[in-house]
């Protein structure tokens, strides 16, 4: 099969869980003997070529918030159209899935995965959002086969557009691996269980400005911030005028450091106003991490009654969720081990590219 995929921001990942989720699963696919063609952005990074057997090729775009799809969508789909063939188009987010119908036109197989309801973030305005309506409907209604990430992604996009056919088909994690040099963490100036880690991109959904607040009432505990964004230069000035001595913002990390800093956390703080999936959530759960998390549907869908949770957006509910797993240590490790066997038995990337594919090559039998 010969896979065209728009949407993801580029590869190798830098930042971003629907990069993680590109690397990982085509990667899984060209492996299995599929031809992959990915089309990045410039904005994201200059690499372009063979990444993990994935051709990568880097699109001009314009480098603004809210334009770049508007461009690269398109610009995209008529390089893969004139340059193929392609057995089918995947597209990933709501933006670039407006020019689903493009492919279509040309009898092409299409399929959609929605990652995230976009309209819904705080961070757009009201034109944005207008235009990202018009996305899903395109997203729900063009594609051969729509992908949904979570079931409450499946049953918001349900409850506007009754009827249609939707797939639930999560992100993944990876094997556990062993654990990192005392020095990994050290080096970061960590030290086990006296921090609680955000990862994520530093963007208003995702709520770290919630985890900023509630820091103030708990001088004792370090947080540590992973993660940063484009386009947010404002937010992410905000969140550092906000935060205590107590708060370190750690930038982008990678391989041991990333996997020190989950594995040696007193608890993993998802405090997400807006979620689509939450592949921290399950990172963390990979690591036999307690997850202390907002109690939005899809976070309650992933953690089941493993989760610590607050009330969403409340920094107060968060002081106390905090504070409950410093003192219940016993009951916050067993969490984090329940925990664990769910991530590495129902979320294997393995598992979850095998679905990808399967998904896929219904796109020939769904029309």
């Amino acid at each position: 099969m010969r896979i065209a995929v728009i949407g993801p921001y580029g590869l190798p990942p830098l930042y971003g869980g629907i990069e993680r989720h590109s690397a990982e699963i085509y990667s899984r696919l060209v492996a299995q003997g599929h031809q992959v063609t990915l089309y990045s952005r410039s904005s994201y990074s200059n690499f372009s070529g063979n990444y993990r057997g994935i051709n990568v090729i880097r699109m001009p775009v314009v480098h603004a918030r809210g334009w770049e799809s508007v461009f690269y969508a398109p610009m995209s789909t008529i390089h893969a159209l004139a340059t193929g063939p392609y057995d089918v188009f995947h597209y990933h987010s709501l933006p670039s899935s407006s020019y689903a119908w493009l492919p279509r036109v040309f009898g092409k197989r299409v399929a959609t995965t929605v990652h995230s309801i976009d309209w819904k973030h705080p961070r757009w305005g009201r034109i944005a959002r207008s235009l990202l309506h018009v996305s899903e409907l395109s997203a729900v209604s063009f594609p051969n086969i729509v992908i949904a990430v979570s079931e409450a992604v499946r049953d918001d996009l349900l409850s506007r557009h009754p009827g249609r056919h939707i797939v639930v088909i999560p992100n993944g994690v990876g094997p556990a691996t062993e654990p990192e040099p005392p020095t990994v963490l050290s080096g970061m100036g960590y030290e086990p269980f006296t921090y609680v880690l955000y990862v994520g991109r530093l963007v208003s959904e995702k709520g770290a400005h919630v985890l900023i607040e509630a820091s103030h009432a708990l001088p004792d505990v370090e947080v540590a911030l992973v993660g940063g964004s484009r386009y947010s230069d404002k937010y992410i000035y905000g969140l550092k005028n906000a935060a205590g001595p107590n708060v370190r913002f750690l930038g982008f990390r990678y391989e041991e450091e990333l996997s020190a800093l989950y594995r040696n956390a007193l608890a993993v703080v998802v405090p997400s106003l807006e979620e689509g999936f939450s592949l921290t959530a399950i990172e963390a759960m990979s690591f036999g991490r307690p997850v202390i998390a907002s109690d939005i549907p899809v976070l309650r869908e992933r953690l089941g009654d493993r989760g610590f949770y607050f009330q969403r957006g409340n920094a107060a509910g968060l002081v106390e969720a905090i504070k409950r797993v410093r003192a219940e240590p016993e009951l916050a490790a067993k969490a984090g081990a329940s925990g664990k066997v769910i991530a590495l038995r129902d979320y294997g990337w393995d598992r979850i590219a095998t679905m990808t594919l399967d998904a896929l090559a219904a796109t020939g039998k769904n029309n």
